[in-house]
């Protein structure tokens, strides 16, 4: 059997470690109606304390800061990858263009002067334009009178869209503009230009095509040739006048053996 002292210890036991438990239940209990009523604080001062408010606005000002800064990068990675696609175009027009330039520029040491068919020209073009004014540069001649800048459309043979925009100079109602263009190569050997002779009816003037050809000197003409589109009997005999002169283009070039020549005697 249990004694007194042992029986008065067990109880003491069960009593010592039944408070602990209360105490430690208790002390739980009022941690938690601590805890909530902290939180009950928080609350309060969030909804009526203006500096929470506050910050509340300064995070949704850096979030949208945040997408706005997210989108220029976006925005700014398209922009660079359709420049660098614009480079590239560029750069292929480039290397299109320079390589004709460089076969043009090889035709320069062997194109023969156009001073005696520019003479020859200029003579004509007086007889007819008292006023006009002509010139002669490399490979080109050309002459002009009572012009101005044109903004119409050009001459295109894509078929389903529309011509492009372009500003060029062409004729008043008395004027003219022509363009004389030294090529090498015979056209009857030669593949031929797409855009075929005659006359063109364009919104401000008439354009006339011509390509005359010299087969024994292998080299021909690009002629352009603009008049109003109400062409006088006058100017229709210059036009016909102009071109028996430029079929016989030929008879005004130097010969090779006489160029030759006139540069070691100079």
């Amino acid at each position: 059997m249990m004694s007194g002292i042992q029986y008065i210890g067990i109880r003491q036991g069960f009593w010592v470690n039944h408070e602990n438990r209360r105490l430690e239940s208790s002390e739980m209990t009022a941690a938690s109606q601590r805890g909530t009523q902290f939180l009950n604080v928080c609350k309060n001062r969030r909804s009526t304390h203006p500096v929470h408010a506050d910050q509340e606005s300064r995070i949704g000002v850096t979030n949208r800061c945040t997408e706005a800064r997210d989108r220029g990068v976006l925005r700014m990675a398209h922009q660079l990858r359709n420049l660098a696609m614009q480079n590239k175009l560029i750069l292929n027009s480039v290397l299109c263009i320079l390589l004709p330039i460089s076969a043009v520029a090889q035709e320069e040491v062997e194109s023969p002067s156009l001073k005696t068919l520019h003479q020859a020209i200029a003579k004509l073009v007086v007889r007819h334009y008292p006023k006009a004014t002509s010139h002669v540069f490399e490979k080109a001649i050309g002459f002009e009178y009572s012009t101005r800048v044109f903004v119409t459309r050009i001459v295109s043979k894509i078929p389903g869209s529309e011509s492009p925009l372009a500003a060029e100079r062409g004729p008043m109602n008395d004027g003219v503009w022509c363009d004389v263009w030294y090529r090498t190569g015979d056209l009857d050997t030669e593949p031929a230009y797409a855009r075929s002779e005659g006359v063109t009816k364009r919104e401000f003037f008439k354009e006339h095509i011509y390509y005359p050809n010299d087969s024994r000197k292998r080299c021909h003409l690009l002629v352009t040739l603009r008049l109003p589109l109400e062409t006088t009997n006058e100017q229709r005999l210059f036009v016909k006048e102009l071109r028996v002169l430029l079929s016989q283009f030929g008879k005004y070039l130097p010969e090779k053996d006489d160029s030759i020549s006139g540069d070691a005697s100079g």
